[in-house]
């Protein structure tokens, strides 16, 4: 239940949130280098969910193998 309410979240809560910040004006770099971090930023946030469930499931995995 609980990978479905986040997975609930994510999707209609937390997404349109980071897409509507990181598509602003604010959300940009004078630099090369400043502007690699804001896309790596940009990647770990749109990975965050499933580096979120690899990271549950996984530990779901080791606990129940015990």
């Amino acid at each position: 239940m609980a990978l479905i309410v986040g997975a609930i979240l994510l999707t209609f809560v937390v997404f349109p949130v980071v897409n509507g910040f990181t598509a602003s004006a604010f959300w940009s770099a004078s630099t090369t280098d400043g502007a690699r971090l804001l896309e790596w930023v940009n990647g770990i946030w749109v990975f965050s969910g499933a580096i979120i469930l690899i990271a549950i499931l996984s530990y779901v995995w080791v606990n129940t193998r015990q």
